[in-house]
């Protein structure tokens, strides 16, 4: 499997980048990420804040630095040539080198003038670099990357990608990894998802779907990753299942933006020794069950267990610790109601043993009727003097207040791609509402004649799980058969169970 170089990072876009393995925050440095979407010729002003965090002063050089993408997710960093970078020649700071007193405070400023042919995405690194510190025999040296993220719109810009080499190799260890490329070839920056499915060949039958993340996306437990504009990340993912000697069927989902969609479709014939694994697929932990719901009216209490059973023959540590869908997520479960453990949240689970958690959710006295969302983080680490991490899960976590609901959505993006004698399509759908949903949609295609030209029910059995929480994307996906190349008028309405929520008009060009 393909590996690409390492950069140590504190996230993806407002980054500590530690040249040696040894962590020091000397300074804070705020904000890490600057939002801007302004006019072409516009100026914009920015300040940076830097704050003493030790007792002894700190000198520090800035900089502008030019970000590089990595095929992993991860950033790099080069001094800016005006030939391939003219963004560097965009801003301009009032300063290039400062002094932090102890307890103190220093403001950087700068502006960003935009170009008046500027268009699309664009993100320039101002670099905060302390003077080294030695460590013994070991110089330590620290850099705060303030990413100034500015989107200049312009008529007709649209995210676009092309994928490449979606194939099944060999992993390190010789276990299958499904393998793609995803170039973004528009002016956006953009989220990302990837997902494949497992289909026997012959009886058509879903076996299993594989998440595929960049290494990024793995090491942070991330299922979207941010692709910059022009770059190109590698994604992959391992069936949990062996894939025994046979035929199997293979169909790629690549969601890119608000709407954007590829598919790509092929046939695997699997022999004898192909891949290795490992003596036992199994988890070490089983976790029962792997999605939690709670409910309650304002200002009562719900409490739910959750049962963690070793299935190894080692004794382990198992942390939990709950988390954001993400930040600033208007549906947080641990932002608008108080959820409370009631045994500890980190335990050792003997080989063979289980062990149950309780865990509470309280809503507020004002809680509006509505759902909250977030995860419970499972850490599963060995019960030694240098723990190590086994294993990771996320658990879904749901907290309901029952009522009148608000349940919507609305179609963001339609496409498809021939597969032999069907036509796959495929709707992107957004859920607007205040609740988690679990649509379908009904799919009637008409020529420019307004003839019947097919009809298909589109359902998200295919691409994932069958629900979608507030403000998030679903697939539904469905198939026509004997359909002619040619533009049609696609109406489609979305339904959740019985009661439609959606009807949208849109065009559909077929190949």
């Amino acid at each position: 499997m393909q590996h690409f170089p390492k950069v140590f990072i504190k996230a993806l876009f407002g980054i500590l980048i530690m040249l040696l393995p040894v962590g020091v925050d000397a300074l804070g440095v705020q904000p890490l990420v600057i939002e801007m979407k302004p006019k072409p010729g516009e100026t914009v002003p920015f300040t940076i804040n830097l704050i003493a965090t030790e007792k002894t002063s700190e000198e520090v050089k800035i900089a502008l630095y030019q970000p590089l993408q990595l095929p992993t997710g991860e950033l790099s960093f080069r001094k800016p040539d005006p030939a391939d970078f003219p963004e560097g020649q965009w801003v301009k700071l009032n300063r290039d080198n400062a002094l932090v007193m102890p307890d103190g405070k220093v403001d950087v400023g700068g502006s960003v003038k935009i170009p008046l042919d500027a268009k699309g995405s664009h993100n320039i690194i101002v670099m905060i670099e302390p003077a080294a510190q030695k460590m013994g025999s070991m110089e330590l040296r620290v850099r705060y990357a303030a990413r100034l993220s500015i989107e200049v719109d312009a008529p007709g810009l649209r995210p676009t990608a092309r994928v490449s080499d979606f194939e099944i190799v060999r992993g390190e260890k010789g276990e299958p990894v499904i393998s793609i490329k995803a170039e973004n070839t528009s002016l956006l920056d953009y989220l990302t998802s990837a997902s494949v499915t497992i289909r026997d060949h012959h009886t058509k039958k879903l076996l299993e779907r594989v998440d595929l993340r960049p290494e990024i996306g793995w090491r942070y437990q991330n299922t979207e990753t941010r692709l910059m504009r022009g770059c190109m990340l590698h994604y992959y993912g391992s069936p949990k299942e062996a894939l025994l000697p046979g035929e199997y069927d293979l169909r790629l989902f690549y969601r890119f933006g608000n709407s954007g969609q590829i598919m790509l479709s092929q046939t695997v014939n699997i022999k004898a020794g192909d891949f290795v694994y490992p003596a036992a697929k199994l988890r070490r932990i089983k976790i029962t069950p792997e999605e939690v719901a709670f409910s309650g009216k304002p200002g009562t209490a719900s409490t739910k267990g959750i049962r963690f059973e070793n299935r190894s023959d080692k004794k382990v540590k198992v942390i939990l610790q709950p988390e954001e869908i993400e930040t600033g997520y208007p549906y947080s479960l641990m932002e608008k109601t108080a959820v409370e453990f009631k045994n500890p949240q980190e335990f050792t689970l003997e080989p063979g043993r289980m062990a149950v958690s309780i865990i509470g959710v309280r809503f507020p006295k004002d809680a509006p009727a509505q759902g909250y969302y977030g995860y419970l983080k499972v850490r599963v680490i060995t019960d030694d003097p240098m723990p190590v991490v086994i294993e990771e899960y996320k658990i879904n976590l749901e907290a309901v207040v029952p009522g009148k609901h608000q349940i919507s959505a609305e179609l963001t993006g339609l496409s498809g791609d021939r597969d032999g004698e069907k036509y796959v399509l495929a709707a992107i759908v957004k859920n607007t509402g205040n609740i988690k949903i679990s649509p379908f949609a009904e799919i009637v295609l008409k020529d420019k004649d307004g003839r019947l030209a097919g009809a298909a029910k589109l359902t998200a059995e295919e691409t994932g799980p069958p629900s979608v929480i507030p403000t998030k994307l679903i697939t539904l996906t469905g198939s026509l058969e004997d359909i002619k190349p040619g533009s049609y008028k696609a109406e489609l309405k979305l339904f959740e169970g019985t009661v439609e929520i959606g009807n949208f008009d849109s065009k559909l060009e077929i190949k």
